[in-house]
């Protein structure tokens, strides 16, 4: 297929095309995954063209839900578009049979119809309470812009997520969180969340899991309000978790209880935000002695946490700094330039200078934007032969 054209002027086929057609469901999904726009287009039309085969179209569905589960928001607006209400080309007077099947992919397209009371009527079926597929789709019709719609789909939604099944509530979460995003979807996103409150530790463990970040996030987001993260598991995504605001938010819950053997641990965080939490929380607990150890770490906000730091344990980072730098250190010696060029002051110039010849282009970028920041007058006519473009 290379569009949608020509399944503008017919629209029902015979069940030899139509076991073609779904053949190709699953390689027009993983077009649609991986962001081609024609794939998309494809996918609509060959949806709209099995529906009259029940056996066919719950094949289709199976491949949709095997999918991932933020696929029904691409094909919503597409299928919205008039081009593929299937009903609509199909004249009233022939083939009332198939004007409207009763199986669950007939439903769902309907429910994504460009007509609001076919959109009602679909989201009142009973197939969108018992058939877990659709709940992506009763979802996305709960922020329906047509109130009687979304009215319905939240009424079910609310029925559907009383008793709802671990694996369909998890493939819920991630299109949760992106309706959440809409003028509309307040209501959509509250109803899921007080599902996964009402959910065991097992769940909510398995939905931090998950691969979607925005799914992950909303979880952590969930587990630490409400206080259901063990020590374990806050410190595992402290250091770990890919998602920098929820391994933040967990750094600053174990910041809250106020241990410094756990804060300890947070200071060999690969997050530089995570290790300022740590230096912070350890500063607050009377133990700033760990500053000195981070005044050449490579992250501008740890150096300045551990600046303060040394300050508070009645030090002076700039000489620090000072004397690190004397000694031509090794590998952070671009990091340690930084840092003087922070609390040091013009004077500290001739400590620098020697920096703008090192071999390594880092360090000589560095050198000169320290000289810079520190107001010190420098040759910038014989920097511009530097062959590094830093």
């Amino acid at each position: 297929m290379t569009g949608v054209k020509a399944f503008r002027t017919r629209r029902i086929w015979p069940l030899t095309r139509a076991k073609s057609f779904v053949d190709v469901v699953p390689g027009l999904v993983a077009g649609v995954e991986a962001g081609r726009r024609h794939a998309l287009q494809d996918l609509c039309a060959t949806l709209t063209n099995v529906i009259t085969h029940d056996e066919l179209a719950d094949r289709a569905l199976d491949v949709l839900a095997s999918g991932r589960p933020t696929l029904w928001l691409d094909l919503d607006p597409m299928l919205r578009h008039s081009w593929y209400d299937y009903s609509g080309p199909v004249p009233r007077g022939r083939v009332p049979a198939v004007r409207e099947p009763a199986n669950s992919l007939a439903v769902a397209l309907r429910a994504c119809s460009p007509d609001g009371r076919r959109r009602e009527r679909a989201v009142r079926d009973a197939a969108v309470r018992t058939d877990p597929r659709l709940l992506p789709v009763l979802l996305i019709r709960a922020t329906d812009l047509v109130k009687e719609v979304r009215a319905a789909a939240l009424e079910a939604l609310a029925s559907v997520l009383t008793d709802v099944a671990t694996a369909d509530l998890l493939a819920l979460v991630p299109v949760a969180v992106r309706l959440g995003d809409r003028r509309r979807g307040a209501a959509a996103l509250a109803a899921v969340r007080a599902a996964l409150l009402g959910a065991d530790d097992e769940t909510l463990a398995t939905m931090r899991g998950c691969a979607d970040p925005r799914a992950r996030r909303f979880a952590y987001e969930i587990s630490l309000d409400v206080g259901r993260l063990r020590e374990s598991d806050l410190m595992a995504a402290a250091l770990g978790e890919a998602d920098v605001v929820s391994r933040i938010r967990c750094a600053e819950a174990i910041d809250r209880m106020d241990r410094p053997d756990l804060l300890e641990r947070l200071l060999a965080a690969r997050s530089s935000r995570v290790r300022a939490v740590a230096l912070t929380g350890l500063v607050r607990l009377g133990r700033p002695e760990h500053g000195s150890g981070f005044l050449g770490d490579a992250s501008s906000m740890t150096r300045l946490t551990a600046q303060w730091a040394v300050r508070r344990a009645g030090g002076d980072p700039a000489h620090i700094y000072r004397r690190l730098l004397a000694e031509r250190p090794g590998t952070e010696v671009r990091h340690l330039i930084a840092g003087l060029a922070d609390c040091g002051g013009r004077t500290d110039a001739d400590l620098v200078r020697p920096y703008l010849a090192d071999p390594r282009p880092r360090v000589r970028a560095e050198a000169v934007r320290a000289l810079h920041r520190l107001g010190a007058p420098m040759d910038l006519v014989a920097l511009l032969g530097d062959l590094s473009p830093r």
